[in-house]
């Protein structure tokens, strides 16, 4: 199998991953904080052993929210992923590294920056994203 092989169906399985995730995070698990993020994307090693799971909160504003979640799926993971490995047929269910999904802040943060340079900075009231 050639490189573009493997990096075709690291893709495809991220794809099933994701979709199972976010059916999950709707109904599977009781969770207050999971149940205000969302999966924004999930990338997968070449050997589909290692999933990075990027996720975001539904709604900006509770900063105390990150922290939560990313307990809340410390605690969750091995349960998540013992959900996951029942709904895809896969010979190696993959470890799951849940991380915050910085571009949503990174693209916002950029996008008052433009507007600065074109002189009509709108300050939305949300601290600059650390890089």
């Amino acid at each position: 199998m050639n490189g573009n092989q493997a990096f075709k169906r690291a893709d495809r399985v991220a794809r099933d991953i994701h979709r199972v995730l976010s059916t999950v995070l709707l109904n599977d698990l009781a969770d207050p904080a999971l149940q205000k993020v969302v999966i924004t994307a999930v990338k997968m090693t070449d050997n589909l052993r290692n999933a990075h799971v990027y996720w975001q909160p539904l709604s900006p504003g509770d900063e105390s929210l990150p922290n939560q979640a990313e307990k809340a799926f410390s605690r969750a993971s091995a349960h998540i992923r013992s959900l996951l490995s029942k709904a895809l047929t896969l010979r190696y269910t993959p470890q799951l590294k849940f991380e915050y999904d910085h571009s949503i802040d990174r693209a916002r943060h950029m996008d008052n920056l433009f507007r600065r340079i074109e002189g009509d900075a709108v300050d939305d009231g949300e601290p600059e994203p650390n890089p």
